[in-house]
């Protein structure tokens, strides 16, 4: 939208006639674009399995955190969460809900505590988790990032044998809708 009665901006044609009474005249306009953080929801998914180790962790992990710093000065709401497998139990890690403010000595902790249970992965799983979680938040945006080496290498508690299919069908269900 356009804001007018402006000392600054692009000139006011209609406004022009204020000038012939006042030298001090505001005859500016601008655009106003306003960014409503609001209207967005994120939440970032990662893969914690043990085909993640050494240095794909740590980039993921550093790569994550970065997002979150950003994500905190836009004030866009968000929530960080690793994701491993054991058996068929699946275990979520939260690195940040919607409701906490990101920190990141709290982030390296839980990263720390949390990095002893790398094991296998579902990322299916994990992602139709992430999606339904994304789908409560009231807002017209929603995004979700997945961190991943892109291996899942797990049964998942739906006893699918083949989880990359299960992965890609989960992607292509979340992205139809």
């Amino acid at each position: 939208r356009t804001v007018t009665n402006k000392r600054r901006g692009k000139l006011h044609k209609r406004a022009l006639y204020k000038t012939a009474a006042d030298a001090m005249a505001k005859v500016f306009k601008q655009r106003d674009v306003r960014f409503t953080p609001k209207t967005t929801s994120v939440m970032l998914l990662q893969d914690w399995s043990g085909s993640m180790g050494c240095n794909k962790f740590k980039n993921a992990s550093v790569a994550t955190h970065e997002v979150g710093r950003v994500l905190q000065s836009l004030k866009i709401p968000f929530a960080i969460y690793g994701f491993s497998t054991r058996c068929t139990e699946n275990l979520l890690f939260k690195m940040k809900s919607f409701s906490e403010t990101f920190s990141t000595e709290k982030y390296k902790h839980r990263c720390v505590n949390a990095s002893h249970n790398m094991h296998s992965n579902a990322d299916g799983d994990f992602i139709l988790w992430g999606a339904e979680q994304l789908m409560r938040k009231k807002c017209n945006r929603r995004i979700l990032f997945v961190l991943s080496d892109g291996s899942p290498a797990a049964y998942d508690k739906h006893g699918n044998t083949d989880i990359m299919a299960f992965t890609q069908n989960t992607v292509k269900k979340i992205e139809d809708t």
